[in-house]
């Protein structure tokens, strides 16, 4: 089981243990969660599962999804487990598609509650069982933000002034830093994750400290924040409406290649997000 006292590569191996039995018993509850599907004349579809290891003792949030009953087959769910302690709820999730884990401190949750109050108030039917399935529902799909970073790259022989501020601007904070992790921000549904990961022990275990939400940003994380949320937008949109995936894709890459005079790429990618969002609708919990 996880306990506080567990090192963030301790719950990794812990939760690797289990991978090989977690396969098998979710390859077993597919055809009972496909029934339900075509069965069901609510979409989109969410049907949630706990599981208990015989092994490790973690108990495993198993949460199915489908936007419309021809998804049926798609198999899409997410992964979860949380563990209580005296600072709080700690909320791990596992990524199905490569194994990796994501370590959701209390104090990131705390920060969701605080600087997202009003949607989660708006949806008070979901956060009802809890704020962990409700954040993840919405923000499991996540992009890390490097647009700043290569902006420095290549601007450290041209105008190194601009390098040098733009990575003093987005390096600086008022917390201390272990000299062993790495600090990166990614982009999720509902805003940027600050977040750090170990530069010589496992990157497949990231520890996400604090929430920002998008009208906290500054210039600069907003440019970096929406060139990682347009490719989260463009993923989820191509992903639910699969049969329009292809004209989506050429139409998104068709905008972007051809920026006209008097705007720069940025500005073109803010109005596309928008008008795809517009036209491609994302339900409001996913």
């Amino acid at each position: 089981m996880l306990v506080p006292t567990m090192t963030p590569e301790e719950i990794y191996r812990e939760i690797y243990s289990d991978v090989k039995w977690l396969q098998e018993r979710i390859f077993r509850l597919f055809p009972g969660v496909e029934k339900e599907i075509k069965r069901s004349k609510q979409f989109p579809f969410i049907a949630a599962r706990i599981i208990n290891s015989p092994m490790t003792k973690i108990a495993y949030n198993i949460v199915f999804f489908a936007y419309q009953k021809s998804d049926w087959d798609k198999r899409h769910f997410i992964i979860y487990t949380t563990y209580t302690h005296e600072g709080g709820k700690t909320l791990v999730y596992v990524d199905n598609k490569k194994f990796a884990i994501r370590i959701y401190t209390p104090h990131f949750m705390q920060r969701y509650k605080e600087r997202h109050a009003d949607y989660v108030n708006e949806n008070s039917h979901i956060t009802k069982y809890g704020i962990e399935v409700f954040f993840i529902l919405r923000n499991w799909e996540v992009v890390e933000m490097t647009r700043i970073k290569t902006i420095i790259q290549e601007t450290k022989d041209t105008d190194p002034n601009l390098a040098r501020t733009l990575e003093y601007r987005m390096t600086k904070s008022k917390f201390e830093q272990d000299p062993n992790y790495e600090r990166y921000s990614v982009a999720c549904m509902h805003g940027m994750c600050l977040c750090e990961r170990s530069k010589d022990k496992n990157i497949d275990v990231s520890i996400y400290n604090t929430f920002v939400a998008t009208k906290q940003l500054i210039e600069e994380q907003f440019i970096d924040f929406i060139y990682a949320y347009g490719e989260m937008v463009l993923t989820s949109i191509c992903r639910m409406y699969s049969r329009q995936r292809d004209m989506i894709a050429k139409e998104w890459n068709t905008e972007l290649n051809n920026i006209p005079d008097g705007k720069t790429q940025y500005e073109c990618m803010v109005e596309k997000i928008n008008e795809l969002c517009l036209r491609y609708p994302i339900p409001a919990y996913f």
